[in-house]
């Protein structure tokens, strides 16, 4: 009787491939235990399914501080299968004024421990598996409070971050029961959240956590590193400087704080671009995320003062600084905490951004169609730094919230440089093909193999379809690295909560 053993390599491959697709998943567990479990009895049955299934079962890994003992046990043939890890810091309850049996403040004192003595614990494991970076290892960090989805905000998703599975972190439709307290009646908001759902939960505004301890290990193996929307803590500046720090093999960074609130603290995230950055940074994407709902309700009913807010110090600072750290980027993108008027306004035109193939970049001027001369003279700006990136291949100048969109975007083909506007309103460009615009992309068409400029045609982008930044990022088309895949699923699947009144 033929055996499995008998079969070709490859049949015998595609056979294990579709045991590991067909394990069961549930949906109420994060990450799925069963599909875990499943995947290491396939494990045991022989030598030959071992090595196939731990590829599987160790390629990607979520980790809590409560799992670091065991993760410390990995043996070195396990650690080299290893690609992903999410240390998912779990922190307790957050006080909160509408629940009456809600914690005292005194439980982030706690919380406050528990990340840094995670973080300090991980590095140190990382630290005993050597100097060498090896085939790379990304590491994910997020700090998490299960009351976060039970509050005012229960409405919002926490995805995980393999984008195979996509799983929720929390089961959180089974949450929107009858909640009176916070608003919520049979799944449905019955009102505007008003000021305090968002300054008095903690795990919205989030608190400062303290330095680490200073005698935190380097990490050598570790090249990605990843700190998504999921974390709505504010980390301290000095906690992001400590960890790239001990991270002398990083080359790419993905981060995404929370825009604070108004009266908040400062964050100062300019001194992380400053300070911070390691010349070993290959790729940078910034993303300054936001809800909304709590943009409206903290500034009483009304639309926040977005120039404003890019005119202050703090963000112009912080564009300043990153457009002169960009000559070594092979990619950037930075929305919302970075402005394109300040960036470009810093640049100097002898630079050369040699391995530059992506930037995307949001502006604020982009809200305002009536300031199209001054949104004209910043594009005639861009297209004379692009004749200093050789190798861009994407660039995208755009911005998006809800019912408002636009988009300025540069693509490259073998004989074509394209130019495109996009949004909710027209710039017209192809009534300027002898504009100022114009005649610097044509330069830049003629610097790249004397290619062609060619000026798309205008799409429009109706106004009721952008119901927030994330649809605006969808509708625009904009390059998807500006965001984590998960976080703008995330964005996504909350907008049905926001704007509920």
């Amino acid at each position: 009787m033929a055996q499995l053993s008998d079969l070709p390599l490859q049949v015998k491959h595609r056979i294990l491939a579709y045991l590991d697709s067909s394990a069961p998943s549930n949906p109420t567990k994060f990450p799925s235990q069963s599909r875990r479990s499943e995947l290491g009895l396939y494990a045991s049955v022989s030598r030959e399914w071992q090595l196939f299934f731990e590829d599987r079962l160790y390629a990607h890994l979520v980790l809590t501080q409560h799992c670091l003992a065991n993760f410390n046990k990995l043996v070195p043939r396990q650690r080299r299968l290893v690609r992903y890890i999410w240390l998912r810091i779990l922190l307790g309850d957050y006080y909160c004024s509408k629940c009456p049996d809600s914690l005292s403040l005194k439980v982030t004192f706690s919380n406050m421990l528990d990340f840094s003595e995670s973080i300090s614990g991980l590095f140190c494991i990382f630290n005993s598996w050597g100097t060498s970076p090896g085939n790379g290892l990304a590491l994910e960090i997020s700090a998490y409070s299960p009351c976060a989805v039970t509050h005012a905000v229960k409405g919002d998703e926490y995805l995980s971050s393999d984008l195979v599975e996509m799983q929720d972190m929390v089961y959180s439709k089974g949450l929107l029961t009858d909640d009176l307290a916070h608003g919520w009646k049979d799944g449905q908001l019955l009102q505007s959240h008003d000021a305090n759902d968002f300054y008095d939960i903690k795990g919205v505004l989030g608190f400062s956590l303290p330095p680490m301890p200073l005698d935190i290990s380097a990490a050598h193996v570790v090249t990605d590193l990843i700190i998504r929307r999921t974390t709505r803590l504010f980390i301290t500046v000095g906690s992001i400087r400590q960890i790239l720090e001990r991270l002398p093999n990083l080359r790419h960074f993905i981060y995404e704080p929370w825009r604070p609130f108004p009266g908040c603290m400062d964050l100062s995230y300019g001194k992380i671009i400053s300070e911070s950055l390691l010349k070993t940074l290959k790729t940078f994407n910034w993303f300054e995320d936001f809800n909304e709902e709590a943009i409206r309700v903290c500034h009483g009913g009304g639309p926040s003062n977005e120039i404003g807010r890019i005119e202050t110090d703090l963000y112009h600072a912080a564009s300043v600084t990153l457009a002169r750290q960009s000559i070594s980027f092979e990619q950037l993108t930075g929305c919302y905490s970075v402005d394109a008027v300040p960036f470009f306004q810093a640049v100097d035109f002898r630079w050369t951004w040699p391995s530059l193939t992506t930037l995307s970049l949001t502006c604020s001027l982009f809200a305002m169609p009536e300031k199209c001369d001054e949104i004209a003279t910043l594009l005639e700006r861009v297209g004379m730094a692009a004749q200093r990136m050789p190798q861009l291949q994407t660039l995208d100048i755009w911005y998006g919230m809800r019912h408002h969109a636009a988009a300025f975007r540069h693509r490259v083909t073998d004989s074509l440089i394209i130019i495109s506007w996009q949004g909710t309103w027209d710039l017209n460009l192809e009534s300027q093909e002898d504009g100022i615009v114009a005649t610097a992309w044509k330069a830049l068409a003629r610097l790249q193999g004397n290619r062609i400029l060619y000026i798309a045609t205008y799409r429009p982008v109706k106004v009721e379809d952008v119901t927030s930044h994330a649809a605006a990022i969808r509708l625009l088309e904009i390059d998807r690295s500006v965001i984590h895949p998960a976080s703008l699923e995330e964005i996504t699947r909350e907008t049905k909560y926001y704007f509920s009144t």
